[in-house]
């Protein structure tokens, strides 16, 4: 089976240049020849400085002057000269490669060398507040001081100390020299303190609290106990007659907010009471009342309308979907429709909303024929509510592909842009994520039509993580060859076959899963195309006598997908062959999915899938079977959103099996 390799990609990349840059074979070759040699000495020189030949380095690397990589042996030599450097050689650097990714880091190590070395003069002639993380904050705090500026110094530490977050050790001789000014009052403490318990920071809240005089540590005690245990704050919030200091006022509104988190109706009527002395300025009541109201929408949302029209509040988009997920649940047709027409006309005009409103009035028997037109206008879409509205009219699907014109000189420009020459050369020395560091960064540069040229470019080199990435950051959505590729589709296709899974469906989980990253891996270890963890690809193989593999393998692409569609066959045989549940087990879990379905009993599919409680895995569920949709279409597959045997699902849905 034919895999493309490395050496495929770079052959693409090189008649692309070719094309681009009208050079005759001939003389592309030579060219191409003169390269080698400059990779290899390249490479040579970054391992001198790993190895800490530095002066043998400096030698290679001013004969790489015209090679692309250039930048990096530059950095990696003024990083060796940090103590011989001055502000004009890091501005030189900057201008020379503005666009260069490792700009941040020279400027980070610069100025903690000055803040070392206490020449704090230089610290602040250079200070860029644009650039500064934590530590240049807090190091420019001590250079007020030690220059002598100290009514700018103790205004721009106090900044720093307020905060509810612990500071990086490099503010604590601002803090010491802000203290020995006798700027370190009572007040401050407790105002910080406040600040460490409303951001759920107590660990910062008892450092603090030791920092207190001893007569006021047992009231500090006392509100941290508001926060540990907010149903005690309840009497006192109740007793306020006038607004307390901004220290208490914080900690009040804060214990009462996390009261609210499962006593949200509670919270909000005592907030409602006492709102004047609670909350310094509107936004502050409103940001409360409107996280009560989103509690109550999760716990009850029967009750969220009375509460919303009692306080006034607008309608929360998300709020109102967790409203109508409860009515649909039930099912509450006429509610459905009651909530609906009550939202303002801007959100109404969403496809979620749209969609529900004509489902609600052919349940009802009522507006059958509005209704019908709202979904015949909603089928040109392409979308899941699209394809849920072409399927309930038996309309064809949509797949609105349409691809803007990129000229052979905006890609010549794209080409010939620095941090784009670098991510190839990087792409071709096998050092993928820093190549792909390159091309994110060189974006941010790029109008929308070079972005669009880019992600073609990157399509032909079959870069499909990086082209699909590019095309969402032009943000244009309708070139569906660039954002839906064919990517290893001679792999796939055979091994869905070969278990009589869709092919369709499993190239839709991977693009779901990992927009085809081979080297994709999530923050809990996830790896591959198809976001397997080690342990489940050891379960598969072992079921399925697939052999033994490292872990590391699960980022080739034909491992990957072998153990990935085992494991999808096993899923779904515990579902019956419903590709709707297995799609939901597989990012949440087998037994969650049985669960969902035990307390919910039987619905139509697209009320099942509506009424999923996870938010990312109602959002995967719908986007896997609308991708499913479009790659039937590239496949030459009859398109089938929904199959008829998973119009509706309730308990009895699944096989007797151990769970996974």
């Amino acid at each position: 089976m034919f895999m493309p390799t490395r050496k495929h990609f770079h052959a693409s990349i090189f008649t692309t240049l070719l094309t681009c840059m009208g050079v005759s074979n001939a003389l592309a070759t030579s060219q191409n020849a003169d390269l080698n040699t400059l990779r290899q000495k390249y490479q040579t020189a970054q391992s001198l400085f790993d190895q800490g030949k530095v002066e043998q380095a400096r030698s290679l690397t001013h004969q790489l002057e015209a090679y692309p990589l250039y930048p990096y042996l530059a950095y990696r030599e003024l990083m060796y000269t940090l103590p011989g450097l001055n502000q004009q050689a890091i501005a030189n650097f900057q201008k020379r490669y503005p666009d260069f990714p490792l700009q941040g880091n020279l400027y980070s190590s610069w100025m903690s060398y000055l803040a070392g070395k206490g020449l704090w003069k230089n610290y602040l002639a250079a200070y860029d507040k644009e650039r500064a993380d934590d530590n240049l904050k807090c190091f420019r705090a001590a250079a007020l001081y030690a220059v002598g500026d100290t009514k700018q110094a103790d205004e721009y530490t106090q900044q720093l100390w307020l905060t509810g977050t612990s500071q990086p050790g490099s503010c604590d001789k601002a803090f010491s020299a802000w203290k020995g000014r006798g700027k370190q009052t009572t007040a401050m403490i407790q105002l910080r303190f406040a600040h460490a318990l409303e951001k759920d920071n107590d660990g910062l809240a008892a450092y603090l609290n030791k920092l207190l005089p001893a007569g006021e540590q047992p009231r500090a005690k006392l509100l941290l106990g508001y926060y540990q245990k907010p149903e005690t704050v309840l009497p006192v919030i109740r007793s306020l007659q006038k607004r307390p200091s901004a220290d208490l006022a914080i900690i009040y509104a804060h214990a009462l907010k996390r009261y609210g988190r499962s006593q949200p109706e509670v919270a909000v009527s005592l907030a409602g009471e006492k709102a004047t002395f609670l909350y310094i300025d509107e936004a502050n009541k409103n940001d409360a009342f409107d996280y009560y109201l989103g509690r109550i929408a999760s716990q009850t949302p029967e009750r969220y309308e009375l509460f919303r029209q009692r306080y006034q509040r607008p309608y929360d988009d998300d709020d109102a979907e967790k409203v109508l997920r409860y009515w649909l649940a039930q099912p509450n047709w006429q509610e459905v429709l009651k909530l609906v027409n009550a939202l303002p006309a801007e959100i109404q005009k969403d496809e979620v909303w749209r969609y529900w409103r004509a489902r609600a009035d052919l349940q009802t028997g009522q507006n059958a024929t509005i209704a019908n037109q709202a979904l015949a206008a909603l089928a040109k879409e392409r979308s899941f509510y699209g394809y849920l509205a072409a399927q309930t009219l038996k309309q064809p699907y949509q797949l609105n592909h349409q691809p803007l014109p990129v000229s052979s000189q905006r890609q010549r420009d794209v080409m010939s842009m620095p941090a784009v020459m670098r991510a190839i050369e990087l792409n071709i020395l096998g050092q993928d994520w820093q190549s792909r560091r390159e091309w994110f960064n060189a974006l941010d540069h790029m109008t929308q039509d070079e972005k669009v040229a880019a992600a073609r470019l990157a399509a032909q080199w079959q870069w499909h993580f990086v082209s699909i990435f590019t095309m969402a950051k032009a943000k244009y959505w309708d070139d569906t060859q660039i954002r839906f590729p064919m990517a290893y589709s001679n792999v796939f296709v055979p091994s869905a076959k070969a278990l009589n899974l869709d092919p369709d469906w499993v190239m839709a989980i991977s693009r779901q899963e990992s927009a085809f990253r081979n080297d994709a891996r999530s923050p809990v270890g996830a790896r591959g195309l198809m976001q397997l963890m080690p342990a489940t690809a050891q379960h598969t193989a072992k079921n399925f006598n697939l052999g033994t593999f490292a872990a590391d393998d699960l980022y080739k692409p034909e491992v990957n997908i072998q153990l990935g569609t085992h494991y999808l066959l096993e899923v779904k045989n515990t579902f019956s062959g419903n590709r709707i549940l297995a799609t939901a087990a597989y990012n949440a879990g087998p037994s969650r999915v049985k669960r969902w379905l035990n307390e919910r009993g039987h619905l139509p599919a697209d009320v099942w899938v509506e009424t999923i409680p996870f938010n990312e895995t109602r959002k995967y569920v719908q986007n896997v079977l609308t991708y499913a949709v479009i790659y039937q279409k590239k496949l030459g597959i009859p398109e089938e959103l929904i199959k008829p045997q998973e119009r509706h699902l309730g308990p009895d849905t699944t096989v007797a099996k151990t769970p996974l």
